[in-house]
């Protein structure tokens, strides 16, 4: 999984799909480790109806990882 910002975006990347957010339209990021056997899940809520949600899991623990600290890096540009 790979993310980044441009423009205004959050673009989110997998091996399987692509996706391009609005940041104006995200109200919460929610990251949840799966636990000992690494990876975890990635959920982005929208804002208006609550139940609109982007959910990406990754399985890779490195690169799980990488989303963590990208994270934590970017949380205040988001």
């Amino acid at each position: 999984m790979f993310l980044s910002i441009m423009l205004g975006l959050l673009v989110i990347k997998t091996d399987f799909s692509y996706t391009v957010v609005k940041l104006s339209e995200i109200q919460a990021i929610e990251v949840v480790d799966k636990g000992v056997s690494g990876g975890g899940i990635l959920t982005v809520t929208l804002k208006g109806d609550k139940q609109e949600q982007i959910v990406y899991g990754e399985d890779n623990k490195e690169k799980w990882d990488d989303v963590k600290e990208w994270l934590e890096t970017n949380v205040f540009n988001i």
